[in-house]
């Protein structure tokens, strides 16, 4: 997860009131199996997501009527699912949905029979897939209910959660940095992905060395002709 990113969903939930180690919690697990997903370690031990779970439980909690489950202390989650699920007070997403989805998250990674794979093949990859896209989905909705900023700036959130993400790009400092060995074409369409609803210029695509050489081309894909 880009630091920008991070810092920026911390503020907002910690504006919304949530606690900072349970949302630093939850970050910090959602970023190291994102970063391991996309490094293709798709076993099970490195993609499971469960101290994510575990995080998230305990924000739910947070905002329901029962005292949450300090992080120093350990979390029967299948228990506190339950009673999750039995708390009316808490809206319908936190409630209902966000267990769903956990309790898919553990027996997808927790279950499966990894010595008796069917005819040799190895179902990691799919299911590390399965996770992390769950991992975003469920993100997302603690986004939605919980953020601490204007409705605008949680869609902006959310968007930059559950859009398909490019691993061709590392951000820093707000820049994206492509791989040095993608062609001249590839480069463009890339950063032009990665803007997604925003704009480029063909100034700063050129001046900030994302791979498009400075020339006399029509507006095209959202580049603009403003230097």
């Amino acid at each position: 997860m880009p630091t920008a990113q991070y810092d920026t969903l911390k503020k907002s939930f910690v504006q919304g009131g949530l606690p900072e180690d349970l949302v630093t919690a939850v970050l910090d697990e959602y970023g190291s199996n994102k970063r391991r997903y996309f490094l293709n370690d798709y076993r099970p031990a490195a993609v499971d997501a469960g101290r994510f779970c575990e995080a998230v439980t305990r924000v739910i909690q947070f905002l329901g009527k029962d005292p949450h489950v300090p992080l120093t202390a350990e979390i029967k989650v299948d228990s506190a699912l339950n009673k999750i699920e039995n708390d009316m007070t808490l809206e319908e997403g936190l409630r209902l949905h966000v267990p769903r989805a956990i309790r898919l998250v553990y027996g997808v990674r927790n279950k499966r029979d990894t010595g008796h794979l069917k005819g040799g093949i190895d179902p990691s990859l799919q299911d590390a897939t399965l996770v992390v896209s769950t991992l975003d989905w469920v993100l997302a909705e603690l986004v939605r209910i919980a953020h601490g900023v204007t409705a605008d700036g949680a869609q902006d959130l959310i968007t930059g959660i559950v859009t398909k993400e490019v691993p061709l790009v590392a951000v820093y400092n707000g820049r994206p940095v492509l791989l040095t060995d993608l062609k001249h074409l590839d480069h463009i369409l890339v950063v032009l992905y990665w803007a997604s609803s925003g704009s480029v210029t063909r100034g700063q695509l050129a001046l900030q060395n994302w791979g498009c050489r400075r020339g006399r081309r029509r507006e095209r894909h959202g580049v603009s002709r403003s230097r």
